[in-house]
């Protein structure tokens, strides 16, 4: 693999490369970062559509109605959401009052003196008439039609997919180079993609109603992976906990939830990045700490020793006490304050995820507890999982062979997952998904 190649290649040259140089490297990584996300959120359609607000109450809030139904999902839904909106924009005979008023009555903006805000020939508050559901019409298919034109053409997802794979690429090169030619400061590139990441991907989530997912343990794993690099880098106690938490079910979580390596799909690269990057983080971390947070000169002989040493009491119980402190205030949060929240505003998060592939085994020993008890059976199943794959981390700890080898191996299974997508799912859906026939194929003589 050429990636792998340039990253063995600067390794070896490591005490060649200047400080310049490096920061060089930082600046134009950080300018991909900021231009790969900066054009999806210019591009990307889901935005576009669904972050209108009235548009986000009809289709995913099931207590407002589904006057227009729910639109169409999977790799085809970019034509299909724009024949799925224009079919409609001439049936809205009868329709058009809850509709409209929640096309102008949105969320925490509602004016009780707007016409579209009250029933059908309803006053007002100040006692004029409010306006009939006719005559509301053309302003709703005004609406609807401007939306249906922010929908991307063919030519544009084209180029906003070739360009995303593009970057995809350069951000690989750069990762390996990176790591490669200073393993010490990888920390840095890391905390730059995963700002933009991160925000980016709440932007998107939040707008799909996915944005509980974010409430995962994953993303409490990264911050304290930032927060071990950032403000407790000398801590021994902080050290071991975050490595056993990153090193473990973190990266153990590539496997088990079968991260793709899609280059065009920041979706799917976003939740790659948010396992695998930690995990080399937490590698280079633990075999070339930077000298400038981890001041290994002000130690004492004890304290060095504690930094560099762990026993299972240190990985198996220690670790899982942050564990238990995210277990805690997740189950309090998703399934006790905000439960009756979810199910209204149709909220999706991981526990619906999980549990709605009745042929799993995790699902069917969460579904055949009682309904009381399946968030209990769900969440113990989880910690069972996490403790156990914590205990792995204990093997890395004590060998850089072993440790680098299994990055290695989970590497290789989101890349051959990813080839799966793209040659058994992707090939065959994404000209369909374009509404375009493909070309013929010429004969070669």
């Amino acid at each position: 693999m050429h990636v792998s190649t340039v990253g063995a290649f600067a390794y070896c040259r490591q005490e060649g490369v200047s400080g310049d140089a490096v920061c060089a490297l930082a600046q134009f990584a950080i300018r991909c970062v900021a231009l790969s996300c900066c054009f999806w959120f210019l591009c990307a359609e889901d935005v576009q559509l669904f972050r209108h607000p009235a548009v986000r109450t009809e289709f995913y809030q099931p207590q407002h109605g589904t006057l227009l139904g729910r639109p169409p999902q999977g790799s085809g839904r970019l034509r299909r959401n724009r024949i799925w909106l224009r079919k409609r924009l001439g049936g809205l005979c009868g329709r058009g009052d809850t509709l409209s008023r929640s096309l102008s009555c949105m969320p925490g903006s509602c004016n009780p003196n707007h016409a579209s805000c009250l029933p059908a020939q309803s006053p007002r508050a100040d006692g004029t008439p409010g306006l009939t559901v006719p005559q509301r019409q053309p302003l709703l298919r005004k609406r609807l039609q401007k939306l249906a034109e922010l929908q991307l053409r063919p030519e544009q997802v084209l180029i906003r997919d070739k360009l995303g794979f593009f970057l995809g690429v350069v951000n690989l090169c750069l990762s390996a180079y990176w790591l490669g030619a200073s393993p010490q400061t990888f920390y840095k590139y890391y905390t730059c993609k995963a700002v933009v990441l991160y925000g980016s991907r709440f932007y998107l989530y939040k707008s799909k109603n996915w944005h509980y997912y974010m409430l995962e343990f994953c993303y409490f794993a990264n911050i304290l992976l930032l927060l071990e690099v950032w403000v407790f880098p000398n801590s021994p106690t902080f050290h071991k906990m975050v490595f056993a938490q990153v090193a473990g079910p973190l990266t153990w979580s590539i496997v088990a939830l079968r991260n793709s390596l899609v280059l065009h799909s920041l979706d799917k690269i976003t939740s790659l990045f948010m396992h695998i990057s930690p995990a080399l983080v937490c590698w280079a971390w633990r075999w070339y700490p930077d000298p400038t947070k981890v001041k290994f000169d002000s130690m004492s002989a004890e304290q060095l020793k504690a930094y560099n040493t762990a026993s299972w009491w240190d990985i198996g119980v220690l670790s899982m006490s942050t564990y238990m402190i995210w277990v805690v205030l997740y189950y309090i949060k998703v399934f006790v304050l905000s439960q009756k929240n979810v199910k209204e505003k149709g909220y999706v998060t991981l526990f619906q995820h999980m549990t709605k592939n009745k042929k799993s085994l995790f699902a069917r020993i969460v579904m055949s507890a009682p309904e009381v008890l399946q968030p209990v059976v769900y969440m113990g199943i989880h910690v069972v999982l996490c403790w156990a794959a914590s205990l792995t981390a204990m093997l890395w700890w004590h060998s850089k062979a072993a440790h680098t080898t299994f990055l290695i191996f989970c590497a290789s299974v989101s890349a051959w997952n990813g080839a799966t997508y793209y040659f058994d799912i992707f090939a065959r859906k994404y000209i369909k998904s374009l509404g375009m026939e493909p070309a013929p194929v010429k004969k070669v003589e």
